[in-house]
């Protein structure tokens, strides 16, 4: 039984030329719409959207809000919470402290307002980095059984459950 043929062969090429240049077209970072028309009659536009990105838009860091909503929103945690809360603490300031001079408890640290008496373990470096911090946040945030009772806003605002 013959499985190539040259009509098959023709058509194998063919595919493999075209997901060549599909990958060196990423690779370069800009294609030709010659090249777009060829690619778009082996794909649905919907799958062909879904690989290719656009030239003209340059790739950028997400910005220190954009990067704590997906980390904290992949730890399944709810963002319109975590968002008030952290608000509510810093005002979203990775630099801000609050030294709590009435119950001798240390200083709140960073955009979460680590503590640095109920959490020694903390090191200041890592309170005023705010993706350290984030991930210390969730770390709590699963210590008090997925919740923001550890935190003064949590309970103001009614998210400690």
């Amino acid at each position: 039984m013959k499985i190539i043929n040259n009509k098959n062969l023709k058509l194998y090429k063919y595919i493999a030329y075209t997901l060549a240049l599909t990958f060196i077209a990423i690779a370069v970072g800009h294609c030709s719409q010659k090249f777009y028309n060829v690619v778009e009659t082996f794909f649905t536009k919907e799958a062909y959207a879904a690989v290719t990105w656009k030239a003209d838009t340059p790739w950028r860091e997400p910005t220190m809000k954009e990067w704590i909503k997906m980390t904290v929103e992949e730890a399944g945690i709810d963002w319109n919470e975590a968002s008030k809360v952290m608000d509510c603490e810093s005002k979203g300031n990775p630099d801000a402290f609050y030294i709590n001079y009435s119950n001798n408890a240390g200083v709140d640290r960073g955009i979460w307002q680590i503590s640095s008496h109920f959490h020694p373990d903390v090191s200041n470096e890592c309170a005023y980095n705010y993706k350290c911090a984030t991930f210390e946040m969730i770390k709590i945030h699963r210590e008090w059984g997925n919740n923001f009772c550890a935190w003064t806003c949590g309970k103001k605002l009614g998210f400690c459950k």
